[in-house]
């Protein structure tokens, strides 16, 4: 596997999905992109 593959599996699957931020309440990034995705398709 190549480098590029295993950095953006490490940002896609632990980085955006499971580490909490403290930055935006000790979400997710992926929970907030979900919560930003649906406050759009209401507007």
């Amino acid at each position: 596997m190549s480098m590029g593959k295993k950095l953006f599996q490490y940002i896609e699957m632990y980085y955006n999905r499971r580490r909490k931020h403290s930055a935006n309440g000790w979400k997710t990034l992926a929970h907030c992109e979900r919560k930003w995705d649906n406050l759009n398709k209401v507007a």
